[in-house]
């Protein structure tokens, strides 16, 4: 091949370990079907040679840009698409994000040369459904062999979930005995969801102190809420969803988090898991399962959500009876909101459309992007414009204040009043919750 090519088997015997967790039954020894994109051709050549002859595991495509990549996912099929970072033609993560955005069915994992924890977060923000340390060495391209298995098999198990729940295509009812779930949700990160979501929660407890409320942050790898609450959670999602089958008042009593407000108001709150590494353990399935159990016990639960359209992420969105798209005046959010739009329209994807409804943030005046402007590219009833306002945010939410700062008369707060205003539950439930 014109060079030897390194081959690093570290930590072999804990990735051994690893692989005979995650073995695949009889019923599910099918073809997982791998593209790899690289603009080093000799890094392509040091994929295949680990990939030959690794059953179930089938390179199907190599490719050497983003936009062929693009360009030919639809008619390859791939299962998953193994990316390297150092693509010319195209930002790698933009890559990650168009395809979980178009292909949620598709798990991108990413070949990385950085190892800081920054970038892995970046990573998985993004989307991608692993990461892989590689280095590029005299010798050639250090990759290991074991990993490598590992993470395509780690990968195609999060994504069968999400054809098995295409698959099944049924809707279970939105709402039970008039009791909501308002899953918030962006394809964008940054465009302020999270802040919106956590608000928009305390508000709704603070309306009404008979109203039972939750707020479950289902941003798994980095969740932010426990920040904007001031909280310090013993527990999280990782432990419902562990507990699944046996979710009754006294179980949520102890796995559930509680802010207390002013006049005696109360938010229970669910956090993301403190290890981003447990998300790898959380699926849409028992997910599903979790907002079932809050449906019996909660008037409202508030969902914030992640930008990768995963299947836990469908499992918000399908279990939502309400859904609230939001989006900035920020060019990428909005091109990336349509495409969320397009592809949240296929009939496989059982989502209510009619509970959708548009939130703009971060409007500001003197942007050239004129809230008409966005309104008019999406046929959505928009709920409200939430002004920019870096002082609110540096001063109030990004300090933990948020709570007790939704009394003061802030342009934000007052936006987020309205938005309340708009939804107009109903006064008062069908009938009350179980209590905890």
């Amino acid at each position: 091949m014109g060079q030897t090519m390194g081959i690093a088997l570290a930590h072999k015997s804990s990735t051994t370990r690893n692989l005979k967790m995650i073995e695949i039954s009889p019923l599910r020894q099918t073809t997982i079907r791998v593209m790899a994109v690289a603009s080093d051709a000799s890094l392509i050549e040091t994929i295949r040679l680990h990939l030959t002859d690794r059953f179930p595991i089938e390179l199907v495509q190599t490719l050497q840009t983003g936009r062929q990549c693009l360009s030919v996912i639809g008619d390859v099929d791939p299962n998953v698409v193994l990316i390297a970072d150092g693509i010319e033609d195209i930002n790698f993560l933009q890559l990650v994000r168009q395809i979980c955005a178009l292909h949620p069915a598709v798990a991108p994992v990413v070949l990385s040369q950085a190892d800081d924890l920054s970038s892995y977060h970046d990573l998985m923000s993004a989307g991608a459904r692993g990461a892989i340390k590689i280095a590029n060495s005299a010798q050639g391209w250090i990759v290991s062999g074991e990993e490598l298995d590992l993470r395509i098999h780690q990968a195609f198990e999060l994504v069968r979930s999400v054809k098995e729940r295409l698959a099944r295509g049924a809707r279970k009812p939105a709402t039970t005995l008039g009791r909501e779930i308002i899953t918030v949700y962006s394809p964008k990160g940054g465009v302020g969801k999270s802040a919106f979501a956590v608000g928009l929660a305390l508000l709704l407890a603070q309306q009404d102190a008979k109203r039972k409320v939750a707020l479950v942050d289902l941003n798994l790898q980095f969740g932010i809420d426990s920040v904007y609450l001031n909280l310090q959670p013993h527990h999280s999602i990782s432990d419902l969803v562990a507990n699944v089958d046996s979710l009754n008042s006294s179980t949520l009593e102890s796995l559930v988090s509680k802010k207390v407000l002013d006049g005696g108001c109360e938010l229970a709150f669910i956090s993301a898991p403190a290890n981003a590494r447990q998300a790898d353990d959380i699926v849409g399935q028992n997910v599903a399962g979790v907002f079932q159990a809050l449906r019996r016990y909660f008037d409202v639960t508030v969902v914030d959500t992640t930008a990768t359209i995963s299947d836990v992420t469908l499992a918000a969105l399908q279990a939502a009876s309400r859904i609230l798209l939001v989006c900035s005046q920020d060019m990428l959010a909005i091109r990336q909101t349509r495409a969320a739009l397009e592809l949240l329209r296929d009939p496989e994807f059982a989502i209510d459309m009619g509970a959708i409804s548009l939130v703009l943030n971060r409007i500001n005046s003197y942007s050239e992007i004129k809230p008409e402007s966005i309104e008019s590219l999406f046929e959505l009833p928009c709920l409200g414009r939430i002004p920019e306002h870096n002082a609110f945010f540096e001063t109030e939410v990004n300090v933990g204040n948020l709570p007790s700062a939704l009394a003061d008369s802030n342009p934000v707060v007052k936006a987020w009043k309205g938005i309340l205003a708009g939804l107009k539950f109903e006064k008062p439930l069908r009938q009350n919750p179980e209590r905890l």
